[in-house]
């Protein structure tokens, strides 16, 4: 990035700011920067482009379209986006796929177009978007739903974290400056822009991205060796579910954790682990009992979308999975709940709104087509 340590001017207002405030967390300012981003969000339509319409949307600023629409959908977006009636995040998904081109000049433009329509607000990377997504259900569980924050206005970020957030200690800081540095470096680092971040990392190197395909092949296998399991759709759908809440199992420990800490102040004895460890299997069973029968609503929907795309592709044996359909399921995941709008491939955009009913349950319009989304866009 853009930014060091040696650069940070201790002097500055914001931690001239924290270092008077020490009883906000960093968690609790991270939070709070996030909530700012999602009430941007909430007040407009929101818009998710995958790749390929950000690659159309670069070579119409650099004025090397092919297709005349692609310059007629800059037009309308940069219309939309500047009359503040919409508003154009993006994913870790996107990022990686930008940062995986290998030209400096193409890049850069592309970030350049990405933080001008997205303002520099983006979701948080899928791990902790889950992890905010358990959090948010079981906050609602406990507690009278009207005193819970809205889902999405929980689930923001700046490009700087856009892959995770990470954070300043040194031995050298009492805990008292170093809380202060660490609320004014995130309000430092908070600031900028994709393309800052895209100039200093430059491009992705190859043997990183193919860990995609990698991933996909073993899943084929995986596929492979089960298919004699599979008895109808609706089984294979919870085995996806179930499996996917297994890998966060994790999570949910690390979650239990944290609330426990947050409500007592107090790292927890051995007893109180043991009931936090009885409680993390008591919750999944929750989580997976509220998915069979249905009562999950709006809730986790990170892993609800993943499960359904990956129990339609088991189902249809003759389909194998590739890298990219798994960067595009990341994609789905990242649009469907928390957008108006998903502009996607056509192979994608029939499998959520013709073979399931991902685009009418979450009330998102997907599109395929430059007109189809020019059309959606004057609209707004």
């Amino acid at each position: 990035m853009a930014f060091s340590l040696k650069d940070f001017d201790f002097g500055t207002p914001t931690y001239s700011h924290h270092i008077k405030h020490p009883k906000v967390s960093l968690d609790d300012h991270l939070r709070s920067k996030g909530i700012e981003n999602g009430q941007i969000v909430a007040d407009r339509k929101s818009i998710y482009l995958d790749t390929r319409f950000w690659i159309l949307l670069r070579d119409a600023h650099l004025g090397r379209a092919t297709n005349p629409l692609a310059t007629t959908l800059l037009k309308a977006l940069r219309h939309v986006v500047s009359e503040k009636k919409a508003i154009c995040p993006f994913a870790a998904n996107i990022f990686v796929e930008v940062l995986k081109q290998n030209d400096d000049v193409t890049r850069l433009a592309t970030a350049t177009v990405i933080d001008e329509l997205s303002e520099c607000i983006a979701l948080q990377p899928e791990e902790d978007r889950i992890a905010t997504e358990i959090i948010h259900f079981i906050e609602y569980m406990r507690k009278d739903p009207n005193a819970v924050f809205p889902l999405n206005h929980l689930v923001w970020t700046s490009p700087s974290n856009v892959l995770g957030f990470s954070s300043l200690e040194h031995e050298a800081w009492s805990p008292h400056q170093m809380l202060a540095i660490q609320k004014a470096f995130t309000d430092a680092t908070w600031k900028l822009g994709f393309v800052q971040i895209a100039n200093e990392s430059g491009p992705i190197p190859n043997h990183l991205t193919s860990q995609w395909e990698k991933n996909a092949t073993t899943l084929n296998e995986m596929n492979r060796a089960h298919a004699n399991t599979m008895r109808s759709f609706e089984q294979v759908y919870l085995d996806e579910f179930i499996g996917a809440l297994e890998l966060y199992k994790p999570t949910l420990s690390d979650i239990l954790l944290y609330l426990f800490m947050n409500e007592t102040g107090e790292r927890p004895n051995t007893d109180d682990k043991e009931t936090l460890k009885l409680a993390e299997g008591k919750l999944a069973s929750l989580i997976q009992q509220a998915f069979q029968n249905n009562d999950l609503g709006p809730h986790l929907p990170t892993l609800h979308i993943r499960a359904a795309l990956s129990a339609s592709i088991r189902w249809n044996q003759g389909r194998k999975l590739t890298g990219n359909d798994l960067h595009d399921f990341g994609h789905a995941a990242a649009a469907l709940p928390y957008h108006n709008i998903f502009a996607t491939e056509n192979s994608l955009c029939h499998l959520l709104t013709n073979e399931l009913d991902l685009a009418e349950r979450y009330n998102t319009k997907v599109v395929s087509t430059l007109s189809g989304l020019i059309s959606t866009i004057e609209e707004i």
